[in-house]
């Protein structure tokens, strides 16, 4: 995709989830961990906003891994674990504005729980949970997952803790289900 990097052989970072021992919990069985790429990725966001954004967020990628999860009593509960690096803190920042605006997409009826230049946490009328935050060049995301076990992962890395909850009387809300990170909206 970039033959001056390629060239230079610059490698991108090696990226790790790096889940808390225990995290998602009993119950839950890991179906697959990867990298989607810089590739993936702009094809995620060219479901929700316009190629050229896409592409030009993502230029700034260094780095991912992914892991989901599935409830093994309830099949059709999931969790997605993402986690990015990019070139750098402004490049990070660039995705969380566009990952933010397919997000709202993905979701267009939600809860806010949180709302802050670098985290983004809500919750959908039929209970999944969404949290999304940049901390320096990296981005990390969980569907599905709860506040404690996001707050677990954001302690495991070592970063602040997330922002206080927005109040209950100040969200909006309305119906939705849960999609794949990799499922364009209906």
């Amino acid at each position: 995709m970039h033959p001056l990097l390629y060239r230079e052989n610059k490698q991108p970072v090696a990226v790790k989830v790096d889940l808390p021992d225990g995290v998602p919990g009993e119950g839950w069985t890991k179906l697959e961990e990867n990298v989607m790429g810089e590739f993936g990725w702009k094809e995620v966001l060219k479901q929700f906003l316009d190629e050229e954004r896409a592409k030009k967020v993502m230029t700034g990628w260094d780095g991912d891994d992914y892991a989901t999860y599935e409830q093994k009593d309830n099949k059709q509960n999931l969790m997605l674990f993402t986690r990015l690096h990019f070139d750098s803190a402004e490049l990070a920042s660039g995705f969380f504005a566009a990952y933010r605006d397919a997000l709202k997409r993905k979701y267009p009826e939600r809860t806010i729980r949180v709302d802050t230049p670098d985290a983004w946490e809500f919750k959908s009328s039929s209970s999944v949970n969404v949290f999304f935050r940049c901390e320096a060049s990296d981005c990390i995301t969980l569907e599905g997952g709860d506040a404690p076990l996001w707050e677990k992962w954001i302690k495991k890395l070592n970063w602040p803790a997330t922002a206080a909850p927005i109040p209950a009387n100040t969200a909006n809300s309305g119906p939705i289900r849960m999609r794949s990170v990799f499922a364009r909206a209906s």
